[in-house]
């Protein structure tokens, strides 16, 4: 069960419960399924696979948009196979600090937690720790299949996103990703991108760029393990004995049912019958030595 973010539930549970009955009852193409939250929404998201369901149920999805969350200190889990991610906070947000670096007062740079170093939690407004945004996402960069780069590099989005309210995203230096990892930073607090008031806000901005990126992304198939091709090869074999044994059981019963057939033959022909012998069958035949 999930205690991580206040009574406990089974998430993992109940979206794999409400994917099962959206994709077995509506037309849903399975390799664009997509997710999105802010604050709470993002740490639920970013919690998705600490379950019974396990790191499978995040790799039902395409890719993730988190704005302005974290996962909680310990609970946080990479997919099963490669999901691009998109992570997003502001560099005011205080709330839910990406970093030790962005923490507001005494904590700042300062992770409390013994036996952790001073980068390695952040403290929220709410006091609850959370798993730094760089630690998370080299966990989520390694089950993409990305390569540890030399440095990271700058991410372009679009035209009408890239440094407005300083908007900006970085990416993995390598050429191994099987699907995107990236953060993107903004000038704004515990919000939406493109909300900073003073400068205008633009509601709408954020859905444009959500939809730039996730239109691009496919869902990647988890690899079957050990435990999958041993019972997918069991299964083969035992469909292959039960057909070899369906044809030693077809020749054993085919002298019956020719034995079945001649005397049906001659109960239906009684002129027939003075012409076969007590087992049914014909005499010409066995004249003939068949």
């Amino acid at each position: 069960l999930d205690c991580h973010a206040g009574s406990c539930v089974d998430d993992d549970l109940y979206v794999q419960e409400v994917l099962d009955d959206l994709v077995g009852g509506l037309c849903i193409d399975t390799s664009r399924i997509h997710a999105t939250g802010m604050s709470a929404g993002a740490v639920f998201l970013y919690g998705l696979g600490t379950g019974r369901a396990g790191q499978a149920i995040l790799s039902r999805f395409a890719s993730l948009v988190l704005v302005a969350g974290n996962p909680y200190l310990g609970f946080s889990a990479a997919p099963a196979a490669p999901v691009a991610i998109m992570d997003i906070h502001g560099t005011k947000d205080y709330c839910v600090p990406a970093n030790a670096s962005n923490v507001w007062g005494k904590f700042r740079d300062k992770c409390p937690v013994e036996g952790l170093g001073a980068q390695e939690c952040t403290v929220g407004c709410d006091w609850w720790y959370y798993e730094p945004t760089q630690r998370v996402l080299q966990a989520w960069g390694s089950a993409n299949g990305c390569a540890q780069p030399a440095a990271d590099t700058h991410f372009p989005t679009d035209a009408k996103f890239d440094d407005v309210d300083d908007f900006w995203c970085a990416t993995r230096a390598s050429s191994n990703c099987k699907a995107p990892v990236v953060w993107c930073t903004h000038a704004g607090g515990h919000d939406w991108p493109f909300r900073i008031q003073e400068k205008g806000s633009d509601p709408l901005k954020y859905a444009e760029l959500m939809w730039w990126f996730m239109s691009q992304q496919r869902r990647i198939a988890p690899a079957p393990g050990a435990l999958d091709w041993i019972i997918s090869t069991n299964v083969v074999a035992a469909i292959l004995l039960l057909l070899g044994g369906l044809m030693v059981l077809a020749r054993v019963l085919k002298p019956c049912a020719e034995f079945a057939r001649a005397r049906y033959a001659a109960v239906q022909d009684p002129e027939r019958a003075k012409d076969t012998d007590e087992d049914g069958i014909s005499v010409p035949a066995q004249k003939l030595g068949v």
